[in-house]
């Protein structure tokens, strides 16, 4: 099989860096694997750790630089490895078996070409003492808002939006020099470095595919509550204005839905006089979605799922709009936006939810539930129940929407 650089960025690692080398070093799995860690600029004791695991460990090389953030830290790996596939791993990661290192090795030796990627899988840990918080379970399952695995099947072949750089290997030559064809040092706040790269590879003449082996899997030894995962929707809208700056042709795939255009619009007096209230409100959502987690509340209703999803659309908006730099943007008439999508999504939940006890079945039918003696239904009461019908079902309702648009257009 073919060796490979496992490249790991570290900024205060979290845990002792020797015992992530030494689950590595267990789970290798038949491959020859160089391990090369760049310390970001850390302010705790990464240096020593460093130091003294390079005395244990005689395949690690390792280096300190002035913090850069990841994508910078990544480059500078990237270009002190040896061999000819890097696979970036997050310092919170762990093997959990033989197949983690050797997945990758065996697709690169099947496809050679540095066209390929190659996409492992994250999960959080089953340790007992690893506390999985419904919040946890959220953002990597059905929601999907840090890791999609839940929605992307085995040896699927991606695009450029699902390079994760927890767990994801390339050939080395995909960039001729790191330094200057690498991450982009753009990105100060969390996201879309290891993203805005993938992009500019799936742009190249030979283009980028991304490969799922799901046998490659890793725990991800992260703990996430709602303030936790708030601010690092913030942090993602940020980056996401970044994203766009660079390349405004990404804008309806990563871009707030609608929020551009609203931050284009003339500005009214009204509404710059809005933007305090409309901080102010949005900040009070976010509050109560904490208050639902500390009072030990949620995920004990339904519909808790779906309120997660929407006010962490909300806030990945908010940091679209904050990271705004244009003086003349109408800041406001984009929070509206934001706000006016936080409350459809909330509705749309509310109605679905609660609908079944709150409408009698006359209104339902009116003219009877079917099948009762009498029942009759004219096609103005026919159509009434079939918009309600419908309404019922977002699918259907975004769909009509989308047709409406295009006949318009």
């Amino acid at each position: 099989m073919v060796a490979i650089s496992v490249v790991i960025p570290t900024y205060n690692p979290r845990g002792p860096l020797a015992d992530l080398l030494e689950k590595c070093m267990e789970n290798a799995g038949g491959v020859e694997l160089e391990f090369v860690v760049v310390n970001d600029g850390s302010t705790n004791d990464a240096a020593g750790q460093l130091e003294k695991c390079a005395e244990r460990f005689d395949n690690l090389i390792w280096t300190s630089i002035e913090n850069r953030g990841a994508g910078g830290a990544r480059n500078v790996g990237a270009d002190m490895a040896s061999h000819d596939v890097l696979l970036f791993l997050g310092d919170d990661i762990t093997p959990i078996n033989d197949d983690f290192f050797r997945a990758h090795a065996e697709l690169h030796e099947k496809m050679p070409g540095d066209e390929v990627a190659v996409l492992g899988k994250v999960i959080w840990p089953w340790a007992r003492d690893f506390d999985v918080s419904y919040v946890m379970s959220h953002i990597q399952g059905g929601g999907g808002e840090q890791f999609g695995y839940a929605h992307i099947p085995p040896y699927a072949e991606l695009d450029w939006r699902f390079f994760y750089t927890a767990n994801i290997s390339v050939k080395k030559s995909v960039a001729r020099n790191w330094a200057e064809d690498g991450f982009s040092d753009s990105f100060q706040t969390y996201g879309y470095e290891d993203i805005e790269f993938a992009y500019r590879l799936f742009n190249r003449r030979q283009g980028l595919k991304i490969v799922y082996a799901p046998l490659s899997i890793g725990t991800h030894s992260h703990h996430y509550d709602v303030a936790g995962f708030l601010r690092r929707q913030v942090n993602a809208g940020n980056a996401a204005r970044e994203f766009v700056r660079i390349h405004p042709d990404v804008a309806t795939m990563v871009a707030p839905e609608r929020v551009p255009r609203a931050l284009r619009r003339t500005i009214l007096p009204e509404e710059d006089r809005r933007i305090p209230d409309q901080l102010l409100l949005i900040e009070g959502i976010k509050a109560w979605l904490r208050l639902l987690e500390t009072g030990g509340r949620m995920g004990s209703d339904h519909w808790h799922a779906a309120a997660l999803s929407a006010v962490f659309r909300l806030a990945y908006a908010q940091g679209y709009i904050l990271a705004e730099t244009d003086p003349e943007a109408n800041l406001g008439a984009a929070y509206d936006v934001a706000l006016a999508r936080f409350r459809d999504d909330m509705n749309r939940t509310a109605f679905i939810e609660f609908s079944g006890s709150l409408i009698s079945s006359d209104q339902l039918y009116p003219g009877g539930a079917p099948g009762a003696a009498g029942f009759s239904r004219p096609r103005g009461r026919f159509m009434s129940a079939l918009r309600l019908w419908a309404i019922r079902r977002p699918w259907i309702v975004s769909l009509y929407r989308m047709f409406r648009r295009g006949a318009r257009d």
